[in-house]
């Protein structure tokens, strides 16, 4: 071989090994399946963490509204329940008094018929009494 074909041939090895380095830059920069599935999972990972975060917040609120809308209820409640107690106390008041007012008449309506016929009934006494 002559110096010229010698050093064409060593030009070629060498377009060779540089076309050689260019595919292991390109094989290193360019990630393989296996690290671009890794990463997808992580991604995928990191969104489920993130979703799961969101879920627990939105039922931690809900839990939060749904503890004070039963405290509002009860509170809500147990003054409805006084106003219709009170309501009903003053009704009960207010037919206690009517049966009393009945009952008074009612008893001076006797006092009177007795008051009336007292004469009568000591004289009625008095005649079985004594002979």
């Amino acid at each position: 071989m002559s110096t010229a074909e010698e050093r064409r041939g060593s030009g070629r090895r060498i377009e060779d090994r540089l076309k050689e380095i260019e595919i292991d830059k390109q094989m290193v920069e360019k990630p393989s399946i296996l690290v671009m599935v890794r990463k997808r999972e992580l991604e995928l990972r990191s969104d489920y963490l993130e979703s799961q975060k969101k879920a627990e917040q939105m039922v931690a609120e809900a839990r939060k509204k749904s503890s004070a809308l039963k405290e509002k209820a009860e509170r809500d409640g147990l003054e409805e329940g006084k106003v219709i107690f009170k309501a009903e106390i003053d009704r009960a008041k207010e037919e206690a008094k009517k049966i009393k007012e009945s009952v008074d008449e009612e008893l001076a309506e006797i006092n009177k018929k007795g008051k009336e016929n007292l004469k009568e009934a000591v004289k009625r006494i008095t005649d079985a009494v004594l002979p």
